[in-house]
């Protein structure tokens, strides 16, 4: 089968990697827990939700009969509770949110919290570069303007964030023809991604013995293996690997089914966004890249093998 050049792309795509919530879950390495009298409080996870900017912290508090006034990020030369840091936009106590303050969080037993900052927040404490806590202003339930101040670490010496969730999904869009998106998910071992494509595309083809050609709906399907072969700060160079097999329906007129397959390799160039300071980074975390895409396809017959070479480009979010 000879392959011709595109003449329409169509793409039908639910929308899951795009539209999904992009969440990055972070553990501490060691336990964190401050406490203070008649309060403590220990550090579940840091969640960065739908982009680098948007931070949310999880705790466990435990502080009978209190109410929580405001939690601010604060660096270490902020005196404690001084007011001067960015205040968390909303407050979860056993996952109901809470806008009005204070917030109970004195019941029976340890309360879940979860404290969600601004989505713009970029700069100062956010970063983590340095010594970071956030400060819990804590007022007792049965009245009264006395604040007890809980200042909880979140970055500092000794202090290390890890990613533990290994999945990630992305999107990817061939330049060339035959034009198409596919959907990526995969598992990383390590520096390397074990993985699968799924996709759809519209493309015209000609078999060898064929007089006229039709235009066929593709849906390619592929296992991947991919890694990095070079990565510095915010920048990293690698490859992947899949073995394309792409089912195809005619759609312009009546033709036989073809089912073409063959290899793929690509050359990614990728930006890696750098959540910041001692967060964890990387392509396990975020990644945009360009690819240099090169693919044979044939559907068993050695002439109507063909050779594509084009570009690409994706991005691949961290789950």
């Amino acid at each position: 089968m000879s392959l011709r050049a595109a003449r329409v792309g169509v793409y039908i795509v639910v929308c899951v990697a795009g539209c999904a919530a992009r969440n990055v879950r972070l553990h501490p390495g060691s336990p964190i827990e401050a406490r203070d009298t008649g309060a403590r409080a220990i550090v579940e996870a840091v969640v960065l939700d739908g982009e680098p900017s948007s931070f949310v912290v999880e705790l466990k508090l435990d502080a009978p009969a209190t109410g929580l006034r405001e939690a601010r990020l604060a660096s270490s030369s902020a005196a404690p509770c001084g007011g001067a840091g960015p205040a968390a936009a909303v407050i979860q106590v056993g996952g109901t949110p809470h806008w009005q303050r204070p917030v109970a969080v004195g019941g029976a037993g340890t309360a879940e919290v979860k404290l969600a900052f601004p989505s713009r927040l970029t700069a100062g404490p956010r970063s983590m570069d340095g010594e970071t806590f956030v400060d819990l202003e804590l007022v007792d339930e049965g009245g009264g303007n006395a604040v007890r101040c809980l200042r909880v670490p979140l970055s500092g010496e000794g202090l290390v964030w890890k990613k533990t969730r290994r999945w990630s999904v992305g999107a990817n869009v061939w330049l060339f023809p035959p034009f198409h998106l596919s959907l990526a998910a995969g598992f990383w071992l390590g520096p390397v991604r074990l993985g699968a494509d799924v996709g759809v595309a519209s493309s015209s083809y000609q078999c060898h013995e064929c007089k006229a050609g039709a235009t066929y709906l593709l849906f390619p399907i592929a296992p991947t293996i991919e890694t990095w072969l070079y990565r510095r700060s915010g920048a990293a160079v690698g490859v992947k690997l899949a073995y394309d097999g792409v089912p195809a329906v005619a759609v312009s007129h009546a033709a036989d089914a073809l089912f073409l397959h063959g290899p793929r390799a690509e050359l990614r160039w990728l930006a890696l966004v750098a959540p910041g300071g001692r967060l964890p980074h990387g392509p396990q975390v975020w990644a945009a890249y360009v690819s240099a895409i090169a693919a044979r396809w044939s559907a068993g017959d050695p002439r109507d093998a063909r050779t594509f070479i084009g570009l690409g480009f994706g991005w691949d979010f961290g789950l």
